[in-house]
């Protein structure tokens, strides 16, 4: 999606099945690379970077000093994450989020289950911050982040370099 919108767009990921998906999907897009550099080793002067699922499998104070190293001025941090639940607001967000996720799946993704379910076929880590923990950091490495709680387990940052 996003090369339609970039003139280059490059994908990292340290899973070698994460990169042949990635690389698959984007078979025939021209603009669109994937590596799998680690953060600290890819040139900065980028407009964008996305994480989804990501940041927590890395080490986040490092990892926001590399998002802020690698945007030029003006570039965006949009990140997806995760966040172990501690207090009561975060288990309320996590029985919101039991409730509705089957509907919500089920409207985007009607299917009718004919087999168990297989085990993902991509890295899986339970996020060990949970929710203030990582809105600490983040204030502290992205200055003026906005953080957000969505339902479906999931919270989002927002970040524009200065």
């Amino acid at each position: 999606m996003l090369s339609e919108h970039f003139t280059h767009v490059h994908g990292i990921d340290i899973d070698p099945g994460m990169r042949r998906a990635s690389a698959a999907r984007c078979a025939g897009l021209t603009n669109v690379t994937v590596g799998a550099e680690l953060l600290e080793d890819v040139a900065g002067g980028v407009d964008l970077v996305t994480m989804v699922a990501v940041l927590h499998h890395l080490d986040l104070d490092a990892a926001l000093r590399q998002v802020r190293r690698l945007l030029n001025p003006g570039g965006r941090f949009l990140c997806v994450g995760l966040a172990r639940p501690e207090s009561t607001i975060d288990r309320l967000w996590d029985a919101a989020s039991m409730l509705t996720n089957p509907i919500i799946g089920f409207i985007r993704h009607p299917w009718v289950a004919t087999q168990p379910s297989a085990p993902a076929p991509f890295p899986v880590m339970d996020p060990k911050l949970n929710f203030a923990e990582i809105r600490a950091v983040v204030g502290e490495e992205l200055p003026g982040a906005t953080m957000r709680r969505h339902l479906g387990f999931r919270h989002t940052i927002e970040w524009t370099k200065p």
